[in-house]
């Protein structure tokens, strides 16, 4: 009995496993109240996407350096024409109009220069005045040789005031200009850098030189010329000097800028083209600009 009830048993199991599958071998759908477990991807519960926060200054790196800033490229004070026509002079800035002027000197002198020119504080002999003178260049290039190659200067820089001359409101008639290295430019200059004890090469006399260069000097305020003495050997063979007599036409000057403490490396002997850093730097080529480091 025992063994006929288990056989019947076996039956009657293997008769429930074969009706769970349909015809086609694939499971039985089970009862609606009936639900198979989850898997542990679907019951894990889902989390939002985490966002990386943006980078900040303390942790980024960079994988280049950061470059050298370049100058600036500003806009020309003068129209474009008029530019290229002031790069293109053949000969040094007339002083009867409003133009650039440079004044070199020692970086020592810069505080004192920033109150004001005063004549009675310059060298009382010069090529251009024996009884004081502040003289200027049209050239920021021949400023800095002034101020380098000075051979009673010693300093490794040089500090280049740059003024605005309103030539123009002060008249032709007012400013002696030398054209050219003449023998009354030469008598002139060597009569105002020693007007004691006369230089010989003249054939004038001591009177004849002091009354020539008088005459020259009467109810003038600036005299213009080339500057070309043995003692300038080292400067630009074209260097031209403007020498402010009249300490009332100091009014005519306005400071532009101060460029101090350019090497003097930036400077080097001999010749400087006729129109190399003249006029306002401002308007200066980017090449020029960089080469002083005037940006």
């Amino acid at each position: 009995m025992f063994r006929l009830s288990y056989s019947l048993r076996l039956i009657l199991f293997g008769l429930v496993v074969i009706s769970s599958f349909t015809c086609d071998g694939m499971p039985a759908p089970l009862p609606n109240a009936t639900s198979l477990p989850k898997s542990p991807a679907e019951t894990t519960p889902k989390v939002a996407p985490q966002i990386a926060p943006p980078p900040t200054k303390s942790n980024v790196t960079l994988s280049k350096s950061t470059p050298t800033k370049a100058c600036p490229v500003k806009t020309p004070s003068i129209k474009l024409g008029k530019t290229r026509s002031l790069f293109r002079r053949s000969g040094p800035a007339d002083a009867s109009g409003d133009i650039t002027l440079y004044h070199g000197t020692t970086p020592s002198n810069v505080a004192a220069l920033k109150t004001g020119i005063h004549l009675w504080a310059t060298e009382k002999w010069g090529d251009f005045s024996y009884n004081y003178g502040f003289y200027f260049t049209d050239r920021m290039k021949a400023a800095g040789q002034y101020v380098c190659h000075d051979p009673h200067t010693k300093t490794s820089s040089a500090s280049i005031f740059e003024y605005k001359w309103a030539g123009s409101s002060v008249g032709s008639a007012k400013i002696y200009k030398f054209t050219e290295e003449s023998t009354s430019w030469k008598d002139f200059v060597n009569f105002n850098n020693n007007p004691l004890h006369w230089r010989t090469g003249s054939t004038k006399t001591l009177a004849e030189c002091r009354k020539d260069a008088a005459k020259i000097q009467d109810g003038k305020v600036m005299i213009t010329g080339p500057m070309n003495l043995e003692e300038d050997k080292d400067l630009t063979d074209n260097f031209w000097q403007y020498a402010l007599i009249d300490q009332e036409s100091v009014g005519k000057l306005t400071l532009v800028a101060v460029h101090d403490n350019i090497p003097c490396s930036k400077f080097p002997k001999g010749t400087i083209g006729v129109t190399d850093s003249q006029g306002p730097s401002k308007d200066f080529p980017e090449a020029v600009k960089t080469e002083l480091g005037i940006c």
